[in-house]
Formats: C-alpha cells, structure tokens, sequence
C-alpha cells in the first residue's frame, strides 16, 4: 500500500511539475494541458502561445519555434518516425532511431499554426506563413505562404512582395531586400 501511494505521488509531482525546455523567452503562454515529450529539445522564443492539447515530440532532434508564433490546440510537432525496415523486428520493437528517421522543426517567427496542425520531421516553417487548420506538413513552407491540406500544400499568399518589405521593415527594421 505504501509504495503504491509514493508511486501515486510521484506521478502527480511530475504532472504538474513546470517542464524544463532547452530555452524558453519571454511571454511564453503555455496552456496547461500539452504533452512534451523531450522537453530539453525544445526551444522557445519570445511571444508564444501554445493551445490546449498540442504535442511537442522531440525524441533525439530539436523543435525551434521562434518569436512571435501562435499555436493553435490539438497541434502535433514530431521530430522522428518509427524505423520500419528492419527484417527480423517488429516496429513496435525497433527502437533505433537514426539521421534518416529523425530531424529539427523549425517554426520560424511570426507564424501562425491553425488547430489540429500536424507537423512531421524535418519541416521548416518560414517567416510569417500561416498553416491551415486539419493540414499535414511533410514539406518546408515558404516565408509568407499561406498553406493548408493533406498533405499541406500552399493555398495562397499572405502578403504581395511590397506588403512583405513594408512588414518586415517595421517588424524587423531590415531594409528592403526583396
């Protein structure tokens, strides 16, 4: 019975535990109900918000979201598929990970991420694209691009080239260089 209920604790002490990220900026809004897996894989800058449920898997590679990006709930970021071509062993059995089954995400500023968003290995979100609700993103995606389905494929533009070098000029105060 006793170690039962220092089993039960803790399990608590670790659910409501803060999660200890690689980096983590100012003004992160974190609801209280995602999953990380890999925590100290995970780097995080300034003026995010995380919606309930999402799931940040980084098993052996890094997830870097930038400043000012929204993520919407039920968003899923996978850093690493299951191996499945080893003869002999089951995939539920496989349990080595290599270059060709894991690599970074990157979610870089000013992004938008609608709910249910999944995002596979090895993605690279560009500055201030916006990425549909429900879609799958297997593919980099171009700064700006607005793209969304399964898989996500670009659905629009978020901006016209002008409009780009106006933003990112008071933004970023960069010179026009587009």
């Amino acid at each position: 019975m006793l170690l039962e209920m220092k089993d039960v604790i803790k399990r608590v002490i670790r659910k409501f535990a803060p999660i200890k990220y690689g980096s983590k900026g100012e003004n992160c809004r974190i609801t209280s109900n995602i999953i990380v897996n890999g925590a100290n894989n995970v780097f995080l800058g300034n003026n995010i918000y995380i919606g309930p449920y999402a799931i940040l898997y980084s098993a052996t590679s890094n997830i870097y979201i930038k400043d000012n990006v929204i993520i919407g709930p039920r968003v899923s970021m996978m850093t690493a598929n299951h191996p499945i071509n080893k003869i002999g062993v089951a995939i539920i059995d496989n349990h080595e990970i290599d270059d060709k089954c894991s690599a970074n995400i990157v979610v870089n500023e000013d992004v938008w991420i609608g709910a249910n968003v999944v995002i596979l290995k090895g993605v690279s979100i560009g500055r201030g694209a916006v990425i549909a609700a429900g879609a799958i993103v297997n593919k980099d995606v171009d700064p700006y691009d607005i793209v969304g389905g399964v898989p996500a494929r670009k659905i629009g533009k978020r901006f016209t080239k002008e409009q780009i070098s106006e933003h990112e000029r008071i933004l970023y105060n960069l010179n026009k260089q587009r």
